[in-house]
């Protein structure tokens, strides 16, 4: 029988229709030429055990041109055995509804707009919608985007899953792993470099999930947040999986936080990983260049002796402007509480305020009915150190009500240490702890 198929584009602008094909498709390889070169799948595409996808369309040529892949509505991409799944383009991956790529012990490995030369436009660099990526074996899951640079419109963000999942299933040891990594473009605002909405969710049981973004660049806009996980959706470890999110906020004016999590039903939880978020806030000209944000109702917790740790560093910038850039904050900021809680995993909250001198750069700063808890054995250990810009209210840790009840940080037999620092040299109410 046919062990492989290679299709070559050659010259031109081409569009390739992949399809389904009986009894099972052997490894394919797509390679697009000179051109700009679109590559449909469509129907359900199930390939023999052990077969590869190849559709690196950079490796084709010295010019490979503006390429995209779409997995078309309803197009359900199966690999098995050691079967690898590779897709890379100049331009962007989308995932329309219904969708889905699945491996069991091959990789996945999907990149778009990574090469040097960014690729402008109007679009996102991966964008999933009602759709699914899975591995239920050793296979690893890699995604990489970049949005694309267009100066009149928004929302150019690298990575953006709406109603969607990546997930690695297997409970065995080596399972796959989740790495997600996206780069926002440049654009009016919302250039986010990872953005999960809609109740989209990243999860696994024992393959570790990372999560980096990056926000775009524009000193004229807002809200370049680098990871947003937010409108009910999650990241979730159901084992021993860690959990590690890294965001940067982008270039802006204001919210170019670094880590952002809000809303109700938001959540980062894990039964026997450890959680890190790390955040660093852009170098926003306003207000609200936060390094790491839990609000408007979203939670972090950790079970099963998993530890947590949000470590946050606020942005800003040296004009008087700039304030009001947090470290870390955890607020309720709406009707619902934001909380991080563990039960015997310790807590571990460290935050440094931005620069600027509008004032009310905090390191850590918990408020208006947001929960810190331990709820077993964990300890609760609290680190911030006030933002050494102008300005009044540069609090190294603060914790306040917001005229609402209920703002708490609790251990049950735990220990809580909390440390605050000011170094701000100007200015009143420069409190170490409030």
């Amino acid at each position: 029988g046919v062990n492989s198929i290679t299709f070559n584009g050659q010259a031109g602008n081409d569009t390739i229709n992949i399809s389904a094909f009986t009894p099972s498709f052997p490894s394919l390889t797509v390679n697009g030429g000179v051109g700009d070169d679109i590559v449909n799948f469509n129907g359900n595409i199930t390939f023999a055990s052990n077969a590869n996808l190849d559709v690196d369309l950079q490796n084709d040529d010295p010019s490979p041109g503006v390429d995209l892949v779409n997995f078309n509505s309803g197009a359900n991409v199966i690999l098995s055995g050691t079967g690898t799944a590779t897709v890379k383009v100049s331009r962007n991956i989308t995932f329309n509804p219904n969708s889905k790529l699945q491996v069991a012990n091959g990789d996945v490995n999907l990149e778009a707009n990574q090469q040097a030369s960014a690729t402008s436009g109007n679009f996102v660099g991966v964008r999933m919608t009602t759709a699914t990526i899975t591995t239920t074996g050793t296979g690893k899951i890699s995604v990489k985007g970049k949005g694309g640079n267009d100066t009149p419109t928004p929302a150019h963000m690298g990575l953006r899953l709406t109603a969607s999942t990546i997930n690695s299933t297997s409970a065995a040891a080596g399972a796959g792993t989740i790495t997600l990594n996206g780069t926002g473009g440049t654009g009016v605002n919302q250039n986010r470099g990872v953005q999960f909405d809609n109740s989209a969710s990243a999860a696994s049981v024992t393959g570790d999930i990372s999560i980096t973004g990056q926000g775009g660049i524009s000193t004229t806009s807002s809200n370049q947040t680098g990871v947003q996980i937010g409108l009910a959706s999650s990241v979730v470890s159901t084992g021993t999986a860690k959990i590690t999110i890294d965001g940067t906020g982008g270039q802006g004016t204001s919210s170019n936080t670094g880590a952002r999590f809000s809303d109700q039903f938001t959540k980062v939880t894990s039964a026997g990983g450890d959680i890190k978020i790390t955040g660093h806030g852009g170098p926003g000209t306003t207000v609200g260049n936060h390094g790491v944000s839990v609000a408007f109702g979203a939670l972090v917790s950790a079970t099963g002796g998993a530890r947590i740790t949000l470590d946050g560093t606020a942005g800003g910038s040296a004009v008087a402007g700039s304030g009001s850039n947090t470290g870390v904050i955890v607020a309720q900021v709406d009707t619902d509480s934001a909380k991080v809680t563990s039960d015997s995993g310790d807590i571990l909250i460290t935050g440094v305020g931005g620069s600027g001198g509008g004032g009310g750069n905090i390191g850590v700063n918990v408020n208006s009915t947001a929960i810190v808890a331990a709820t077993g054995s964990a300890n609760i250990t609290i680190n911030g150190t006030s933002g050494a810009g102008g300005g009044d209210d540069c609090y190294g840790v603060d914790f306040e009500s917001g005229g609402l009840a209920g703002t708490a940080v609790t251990a049950v037999n735990g220990n809580i240490n909390v440390t605050g620092t000011s170094v701000a040299a100007t200015g009143l109410r420069q409190n170490r702890i409030r």
